[in-house]
């Protein structure tokens, strides 16, 4: 099993799910591992997953911190709008289903479960920003 590229394949599964979302065409959908992302063009979604342990050694199943940001423009983007695409990727990534979302045969990555949510939102410079976090458990294999 490829495990060093268990977080870029949940990155990758992430990505898909906004994708596949018309609320987030024309933004920049980003999967990075350790990128600065003020640098990038507004409005974007990062999608970072910076983190894996191993939950009982040996088995292959790590707990993984899926993270995705969503950041826009204070000039540009009025609360509201900003609230109410914040509320979709809400609705995606804390669906009951994301696990079985997240895994794909084809990428060989199986997320078992999600184990906790975490949400943050504020302001950074001129740019509203808002954030979930999944704690995942997953490995990079193809069970059904």
């Amino acid at each position: 099993m490829a495990y060093n590229s268990l977080e870029e394949k949940l990155e990758t599964r992430a990505k898909a799910v906004l994708d596949a979302d018309a609320t987030f065409a024309g933004y920049s959908i980003v999967v990075s591992k350790g990128e600065d992302d003020d640098e990038l063009a507004l409005p974007r979604c990062l999608v970072i997953c910076n983190s894996g342990e191993e939950s009982i050694p040996g088995l292959g199943n790590y707990k993984c911190e899926l993270t995705v940001r969503l950041v826009e423009s204070v000039d540009d983007t009025p609360i509201a709008t900003h609230q109410t695409r914040v509320a979709v990727m809400r609705d995606l990534f804390m669906d009951d289903g994301i696990a079985s979302t997240l895994s794909d045969a084809t990428e060989a990555v199986h997320v078992f479960a999600v184990i906790s949510t975490a949400i943050e939102k504020g302001v950074e410079g001129r740019a509203w920003y808002s954030e979930v976090s999944l704690e995942l458990l997953a490995a990079a294999s193809t069970i059904a």
